[in-house]
């Protein structure tokens, strides 16, 4: 489990992905309220605008300038960031 501070003060989250170290952005509730909308009105773009809003470099800079960018990720790449961030967005509720 996530230390409930570091979940409060929305610090990033380290993670390595095929030996590339990335940070993830913890997601606010104008982050959950953008996500909502999006799977409403355009949900093949769910996950790419996940990408874009929380996966960072190591300096603190989103790796997608966009959710086209976003898209060209790989998949098994995606796939497992969008794992994490879906974690991110059910931290501290137990």
């Amino acid at each position: 489990m996530s230390d409930l501070l570091s979940i409060l003060r929305l610090e990033h989250k380290p993670v390595e992905v095929s030996g590339v170290r990335l940070l993830l952005r913890r997601p606010t509730v104008a982050d959950l309220a953008e996500a909502l909308d999006v799977n409403e009105k355009a949900p093949k773009d769910a996950n790419p605008t996940l990408l874009r809003m929380h996966v960072l470099n190591e300096s603190g800079v989103p790796v997608f300038a966009d959710i086209e960018a976003a898209r060209q990720c790989p998949v098994a790449l995606g796939a497992r960031l969008i794992t994490e961030i879906e974690g991110l967005y059910a931290e501290g509720r137990s």
